[in-house]
């Protein structure tokens, strides 16, 4: 078969099993998204001046590959127009400008099957279920009961919020993202540029293991010089993704009161 009649049916068949933007070429989506939706989001894809921005992490974390191709095909009602026409390879092509350097569930937990996304108050808190197959990485379950309950509290393994905390390396702030074990303690501090170059996030690695639910107030590593500005922010960080978390933690409770009888 001909390459160019076999590249419509991988599409198809990826857009089916909800494919990766590994697919996608970052260049070609750059000057697609320039062309086409710089006008309202702003030529990084960080927004315009009544949009929010397409780069956030938490955004991108909270949802997956297929949604977003979904959302630029098809549209968000009167706020953005649909691109039904285009091929979906150029869409693929955009999903993955928009992701380029951005984290994902997988590099704060690569072994999860499934996810699930919601805010409580402004706090997104991502949750993170089971292990995956064949290293397919985790797939985002709809927040609809019938979906949820098919998710078991046993197969939990942690958390995923996201907060503008203190560049490691002392040059101003970055969107962090602190993943939490499934008891509440620290597994990962990470911004977009240290999962890159972990050495920029060095100073966030003597929290790793700290805290759990109920702990109070995030303590201070033994035996670290740590920043004190450092300190207070991933603190104050700490103290409101345990409040997500417990939400998220009653929600879930509440799902599956008969399987506790």
């Amino acid at each position: 078969m001909k390459i160019a009649l076999l590249l419509p049916l991988l599409a198809s068949s990826l857009a089916l099993a909800e494919p990766q933007p590994l697919l996608g070429e970052v260049g070609h989506g750059q000057r697609l998204f320039s062309a086409h939706c710089a006008s309202c989001h702003g030529a990084d894809a960080r927004g315009g001046s009544a949009t929010a921005s397409l780069r956030d992490p938490a955004f991108l974390a909270m949802r997956s590959d297929a949604e977003l191709f979904s959302a630029i095909s098809k549209g968000q009602g009167s706020q953005m127009p649909a691109y039904p026409r285009f091929p979906e390879l150029d869409l693929w092509d955009v999903v993955a400008f928009l992701r380029q350097g951005e984290p994902r569930v997988a590099d704060f937990f690569p072994d999860a099957a499934f996810f699930t996304a919601k805010r409580y108050g402004k706090l997104p808190v991502v949750t993170v279920y089971g292990h995956a197959e064949g290293g397919r990485g985790p797939e985002r379950v709809a927040q609809d009961s019938v979906s949820l309950d098919k998710l078991s509290p046993k197969d939990k393994v942690g958390y995923l919020v996201f907060f503008e905390l203190p560049r490691g390396d002392g040059h101003g702030s970055a969107t962090y993202g602190l993943a939490l074990h499934r008891d509440g303690s620290i597994a990962r501090v990470a911004s977009s540029a240290g999962l890159q170059k972990p050495a920029v996030d060095h100073d966030y690695l003597p929290f790793v293991g700290l805290g759990h639910k109920g702990s109070g107030p995030l303590p201070k590593p033994k035996g670290k010089r740590i920043s004190p500005k450092l300190q207070a922010a991933l603190g104050q960080a700490f103290d409101r993704a345990m409040a997500g978390v417990a939400s998220a933690d009653r929600e879930e409770k509440d799902r599956h009161w008969a399987d506790q009888k």
